[in-house]
């Protein structure tokens, strides 16, 4: 994959993040432009070239470890069941009924404890890229 190629998977990707209806939690997958493991890839991809070029901002890179970081936690296979589930969850007095989506949305909610753990992922990577990666450091 080129820079140029991995810089158009996340400007898709991108798209489709803006595209996450207000009321939801959650997009299917199919809403992604291609695979997410492809999707990681053209970060890795992409940042790799940025760091090259001397053009990886803060700003940027920010940017990109938040799409990376959110990929697993927006975008899933039963993204109905768990955008159906917090409906019920938001709208519901019954306390059962309540407490069955809850747990759905709890489940669910295992994915979003992933989230700091890729951007830290993404951010090491630009450390380790720019020579300055010392795991005894850390």
């Amino acid at each position: 994959m080129t820079p140029e190629q991995a810089e158009k998977i996340i400007d898709s990707y991108v798209a489709a993040i803006l595209k996450i209806k207000e009321k939801n939690m959650v997009q299917p997958l199919s809403d992604l432009p291609c695979s997410p493991g492809k999707i990681r890839y053209a970060h890795f991809v992409y940042a790799e070239s940025l760091i090259r070029e001397g053009r990886l901002t803060e700003e940027i890179g920010g940017a990109l470890e938040h799409s990376y970081g959110i990929l697993n936690s927006s975008f899933v296979e039963d993204a109905d069941k768990i955008n159906e589930a917090f409906k019920q969850y938001e709208n519901n007095d019954d306390p059962k009924k309540k407490k069955e989506a809850g747990k759905i949305i709890n489940n669910y909610g295992l994915s979003l404890f992933s989230l700091p753990e890729m951007k830290t992922e993404l951010h090491n990577f630009f450390v380790d890229c720019s020579g300055n990666y010392n795991p005894n450091k850390l």
